[in-house]
Parts: structure tokens; C-alpha cells; sequence
């Protein structure tokens, strides 16, 4: 049977890991954001191709619909 200390070392480092994913997923979505800022600004420089005014998010979801 855990003891109340060793307990609560298992509940901290549990907490201390998910906050370690947490950490992890929102700087992936902080790149991933960043590069869908980027892919929207070369694709409406191009002079052949004319966007209407989108959102980077927008934009992302109009390039999966092709």
C-alpha cells in the first residue's frame, strides 16, 4: 500500500509531466502557426494567384478543400 509521500511524489511528477506535454504541444502549434503565416504570405505574393483576404487559418482550410 503507497504511502501519503510516496503518493503524493506519484501526483506531482504526474502533474510536472503533463505540464511538460502541454508545454511541448503549444510550441508545436506556436511553429505550425507561424509556418501557416508564412506559406499565406508567399502564396498571396505570387502575382498569378489572387486570394481573397484570408486568415492564416482560413487559408489553411481552403488549401484542404483542393
Amino acid at each position: 500500500m503507497p504511502t501519503d509521500l510516496g503518493l503524493a511524489h506519484r501526483i506531482e511528477d504526474d502533474f510536472k509531466e503533463r505540464m511538460n506535454l502541454k508545454a511541448k504541444a503549444q510550441a508545436a502549434i506556436e511553429r505550425a502557426r507561424q509556418k501557416n503565416e508564412a506559406l499565406y504570405v508567399r502564396l498571396s505574393s505570387r502575382e498569378e494567384i489572387s486570394l481573397p483576404i484570408q486568415t492564416p487559418k482560413n487559408l489553411s482550410l481552403m488549401l484542404l478543400e483542393r
